[in-house]
């Protein structure tokens, strides 16, 4: 009876051993797999701050801040990486690899044709203050990398740079600053970061080449850009590489360096549509702040705004409004309307403006 219960003992005593041998093993297991886990999503994690800070770096302005940017690695061509597309380009530019960079980038084709990529008007781009910059490689004599009408442009002619652009001033006579930069750009063709950068707050311009000042000046401080607000943007308008069908561009960045220009009232939209012999007006806003009256002006050429009519604000409000009103006697060709609220301090250049090709007959555009 003691021989039984001794043996008994020792068949649990094996069984017990064998039941923390297996659960030592089955512990070793998990803490493999916890810390494969572990490490997995330590790489991961390091993978997408890289990714982040790569993204940081390429930028290197806040989202918010972006107008347009492009990194040119898929189609289509126009569709922009974040903010806002362009509206119309060369057919002949393309993206296509390189061993270069780091990413695919635009061509212009083998055609000889300039890029000509150009944004719409957008009150967006009427900011007070600007930052430009592309990556780009250098394939011919001269070409303009960015442009809007005559007061801004961004050139190159063999390696020198030239920087154009005019600051608003109260009496609305303009500080024009046109610049030439003399061997600013690698002689060996490579791909080079351009950038030009105005802050207005400190009155401070600046053009970089690969992140080094290369040309700064200072103004008195808080003068705004003075935009041709019915000019549109235009990237790489005489860029065509000599018809190399080689990736000349890169990394396309337009971003304001100032919060936008804030107006008594939230714009929805405002546009004009040419109905038989008139141009109808139409404005939605949102949230007004002591604006007593809202004035429509006109232009032809763009540049001189007149007076077409003006119309009673809410004032105080913070429901959706609408306005419309009509011009009876728009010019044949290109009319070109203002809207210029009576409580605003705001550079002419900066308001809002909408655009629409009268002839007799529908035609619209707005912004």
């Amino acid at each position: 009876m003691a021989l039984g219960l001794k043996n008994k003992s020792r068949h649990q005593l094996r069984i017990f051993n064998r039941g923390i041998y297996v659960i030592g093993i089955l512990s070793g297991i998990v803490l493999v797999i916890y810390f494969t886990m572990f490490l997995n999503l330590g790489v991961t994690q390091n993978s997408s701050a890289n990714q982040n800070t790569e993204a940081e770096k390429i930028l290197g302005i806040d989202e918010e801040n972006i107008i347009s940017y492009y990194s040119f690695d898929k189609y289509p061509v126009l569709k922009s990486t974040k903010g806002l597309s362009a509206s119309t380009i060369s057919k002949y530019a393309n993206i296509k690899g390189s061993s270069e960079i780091r990413t695919p980038g635009l061509s212009a084709g083998n055609q000889s044709e300039n890029i000509n990529m150009v944004f719409d008007i957008h009150p967006k781009f009427n900011s007070a203050g600007i930052s430009v910059q592309c990556t780009f490689k250098n394939l011919e004599n001269t070409g303009t990398l960015f442009k809007r009408g005559k007061n801004f442009e961004l050139s190159f002619s063999g390696n020198d740079l030239r920087i154009k652009y005019s600051l608003f001033q109260n009496d609305d006579s303009p500080i024009k600053v046109n610049k030439k930069i003399p061997n600013a750009l690698p002689k060996v063709a490579e791909m080079t970061e351009v950038k030009f950068l105005y802050e207005p707050t400190l009155g401070l311009a600046v053009v970089q080449i690969n992140g080094k000042n290369v040309w700064k000046n200072r103004t008195q401080p808080n003068l705004a850009l003075n935009w041709e607000s019915t000019k549109p943007f235009v990237f790489a308008s005489t860029v065509n590489a000599s018809g190399s069908d080689e990736v000349i561009i890169n990394d396309l960045l337009i971003a304001t360096t100032t919060p936008p220009i804030k107006l008594p009232f939230e714009l929805l939209s405002f546009s004009s549509v040419s109905d038989k012999n008139e141009v109808i007006i139409d404005w939605y806003t949102f949230e007004e702040n002591e604006t007593e009256y809202f004035i429509i002006e006109k232009s032809i050429d763009g540049k001189k705004f007149e007076e077409v009519g003006r119309t009673r604000a809410a004032g105080h409000s913070s429901e959706l409004m609408n306005y419309t009103m009509t011009d009876q006697f728009p010019k044949k060709g290109i009319n070109f309307y203002r809207l210029n609220p009576s409580s605003s301090k705001i550079p002419p250049s900066l308001l809002p403006v909408t655009a629409v090709d009268h002839q007799n007959k529908g035609a619209e555009a707005s912004r």
